[in-house]
């Protein structure tokens, strides 16, 4: 708690980025880029090595992020 403390204000840019979106009403069905940053790699990476569960599991994850973006769209 006492590290946390500090940063409880803190809000992360991927909120951040939704909530402009919101309202400015141009959310999309488009994932976060702080999220692409991190899940493009990671499904690419995990292609070449041939381990397709794992590329299949953040797939899964940047599909589901997807779809709530969507719903949140009202």
């Amino acid at each position: 708690m006492q590290t946390c403390l500090p940063h409880a204000e803190h809000i992360p840019s991927s909120l951040q980025w939704v909530q402009m979106k919101l309202s400015l009403g141009t959310l999309g069905a488009e994932i976060t880029p702080t999220e692409a940053w991190l899940l493009e790699p990671l499904i690419r990476d995990a292609k070449a090595p041939g381990l397709e569960d794992t590329a299949s599991y953040y797939q899964q994850l940047k599909d589901e992020l997807v779809k709530k973006l969507t719903l949140a769209q009202g």
